[in-house]
C-alpha cells in the first residue's frame, strides 16, 4: 500500500513539474526578439545576402579588373622504375616546363558594353541583397500579427468565461426560484438554454485560442503543447501618418514596386546593349604579355632556366561584329533589337501598373481607417453603457423587479459589445501591419508599434490554465 501511495505521489509531482515546464509567459517584445533569433527563414536570407554580395563582387572583377594568374606546368617525370628497362622509357627523371605570371589582355574601352552588362548584373544582385534585408521586416510583421491574434483570442476566451460565469449564476438562481415556484417553467428553460449556449460559446473561443497559440508556437519554434499566457491586451491608437507620408514612403520602399523597377532598369540596360552590340565599333585592349620561366634538364643534369613569353606592353584595337543576314536574330539582327525593345516596354508597363495599384490600395486603406476609428469611439461608449445596464438589470432581476427577457438581452448585448470592441482593435492593428508591409518598414512614422499595439493590464489577470484540458 505504501509503495502504491509513493508511486502515485511521484507521478503527481512529475506531471506537475512537466506541466510547469510547458507554461511560458510572453509579451510582444520577447516574441519579436525570440522569433527573429530562432527563425530559419531569416538565417537563409542572411546566407542569400552573402551569396548575392559575393556574386556582385565577382562580376565587378570580371568586367573591370585585369585577370592575372600564376601558372606552373611540368611534363611527366619518372619517379621510380617498378618493372622493365628504364633506359627504354621516354619519360625522364627530371621534369621540364614553365612557371610565371600570365596577364590576359585587358579591355580598356569597348563603347560601354561591359558597363551596361555589369550595371544590369549589379541591379539584379543588389535587389537580391535588399530582398534578404526585407525578410527581417516580413518576419517581424508575421510575429506581431500572430501575437496580436493570440492576445485577441485570449481576451475573448476570458469574455466567454465571464459570460458563462454569469449564465451559470442565473441558471443556479433560476433552479432555486423554480423550486420555490416563483418563476415559470418557460423562464427556467430559457435560462437553461442560455447557460448551455454560453458553454458552447466558451468552447468555440477556447478552440480559437488554442489555434492561435499553435500558430505562434510555429513561429517561435516551440513545442506545440506549450501553454502561453500574457498580461497584455490590444490597445487602440489612431494612425498619425498622412496620405502624403504614406504615398512617398510606399513609392520609395515598397518591395513589389522595387522588384518591378529593378526589372525595368535591367530591361533598359539590355536594350541599350543590343543597340551598341550590332555597331562596327573598335574595341581597345591593353596587352601586357606574360612573364614565364622555362626549365629543363641540361646536359650535365642541372636544371636550367630561360625566359619566354612576350614582354611588350601594347595598345591594340580590334573590331568584332556579327550580323545575321538570315537566322534566329532576324534580318540585320532586327528581331533581337525588337525583342529587347518589347521586353523593356513590358517591364515599364508592369512597373506603372504596380505603382497605380499600390496608390489605389493605399487610398482604400486610409478610407477604411477613419470610419473604423470613429466606430471604435462609439463602441467604447456602448461597452461602458452595456456594463452599467447589465449591472442594474441584474440587481433588479434578483429582487424580482425585472423580466428575464430584459436580463438576457442585456447579457447578450454586453458579450457582443465586448467582442465587437476587440474585433475593431484587431482590425486596426492589422491595418497598421498592412501599412508596414506596403511601406516595407518595421516602424511607421510617428508610431512605435511595439508600444502601441498592446497595453499591460492594470491588474494581474493571468488567463486560466485549463485551455488544453
Amino acid at each position: 500500500m505504501k509503495n502504491k501511495l509513493f508511486f502515485i505521489a511521484l507521478l503527481f509531482f512529475y506531471s506537475h513539474d512537466n506541466q510547469a515546464q510547458q507554461e511560458k509567459s510572453i509579451n510582444l517584445k520577447t516574441v519579436i526578439e525570440e522569433g527573429l533569433r530562432k527563425n530559419r527563414t531569416l538565417k537563409m536570407a542572411s546566407f542569400e545576402k552573402n551569396i548575392a554580395d559575393l556574386q556582385l563582387e565577382k562580376k565587378f572583377h570580371h568586367y573591370f579588373l585585369p585577370n592575372i594568374s600564376f601558372d606552373l606546368k611540368t611534363s611527366p617525370q619518372r619517379i621510380k622504375n617498378i618493372y622493365g628497362d628504364s633506359s627504354s622509357s621516354s619519360i625522364t627523371q627530371s621534369p621540364s616546363g614553365y612557371a610565371g605570371l600570365v596577364i590576359k589582355d585587358y579591355s580598356l574601352f569597348n563603347w560601354g558594353k561591359d558597363k551596361l552588362l555589369y550595371d544590369s548584373e549589379k541591379i539584379f544582385y543588389e535587389r537580391k541583397s535588399q530582398q534578404s534585408d526585407e525578410a527581417k521586416i516580413q518576419i517581424k510583421i508575421q510575429l506581431i500579427s500572430s501575437y496580436t491574434q493570440f492576445i485577441h483570442d485570449s481576451y475573448l476566451e476570458g469574455v466567454a468565461r465571464e459570460f458563462l460565469r454569469q449564465a451559470t449564476y442565473l441558471y443556479r438562481l433560476s433552479s432555486e426560484l423554480m423550486k420555490k415556484k416563483t418563476i415559470t417553467s418557460s423562464d427556467y428553460y430559457q435560462i437553461k438554454g442560455l447557460y448551455l449556449w454560453a458553454r458552447e460559446f466558451l468552447e468555440e473561443k477556447r478552440k480559437e485560442f488554442i489555434d492561435s497559440s499553435h500558430q505562434l508556437a510555429i513561429l517561435l519554434d516551440d513545442d506545440p503543447d506549450v501553454y502561453y499566457y500574457s498580461r497584455e491586451i490590444l490597445s487602440f491608437k489612431k494612425i498619425k501618418m498622412t496620405y502624403d507620408d504614406i504615398h512617398q514612403n510606399a513609392l520609395k520602399n515598397n518591395s513589389s514596386l522595387s522588384d518591378k523597377k529593378a526589372s525595368w532598369e535591367i530591361a533598359k540596360k539590355k536594350f541599350d546593349y543590343s543597340i551598341i552590340n550590332q555597331l562596327p565599333l573598335p574595341k581597345m585592349q591593353l596587352s601586357v604579355g606574360s612573364y614565364l620561366h622555362e626549365f629543363s634538364e641540361s646536359s650535365n643534369g642541372q636544371t636550367k632556366w630561360s625566359n619566354t613569353g612576350g614582354k611588350n606592353v601594347e595598345l591594340r584595337a580590334m573590331i568584332s561584329m556579327s550580323i545575321d543576314l538570315l537566322g534566329e536574330k532576324g534580318i540585320l539582327n532586327r528581331r533581337e533589337y525588337a525583342l529587347t525593345h518589347f521586353q523593356k516596354e513590358l517591364a515599364q508597363t508592369k512597373f506603372k501598373q504596380e505603382e497605380n495599384q499600390l496608390l489605389h490600395y493605399l487610398k482604400l486603406i486610409l478610407k477604411q481607417v477613419r470610419p473604423l476609428e470613429k466606430q471604435q469611439e462609439i463602441t467604447e461608449e456602448m461597452l461602458l453603457n452595456a456594463r452599467k445596464k447589465y449591472t442594474q438589470i441584474l440587481d433588479r432581476y434578483t429582487r424580482g423587479k425585472e423580466k428575464f427577457l430584459n436580463l438576457k438581452d442585456a447579457l447578450y448585448d454586453l458579450r457582443e459589445t465586448e467582442e465587437e470592441s476587440q474585433k475593431i482593435k484587431l482590425q486596426h492593428v492589422n491595418i497598421k501591419l498592412r501599412l508596414m508591409d506596403l511601406l516595407n518598414t518595421d516602424e511607421l512614422i510617428g508610431h512605435n508599434l511595439e508600444n502601441e499595439v498592446v497595453l499591460v493590464r492594470s491588474n494581474s489577470t493571468q488567463d486560466s490554465k485549463d485551455n488544453y484540458e
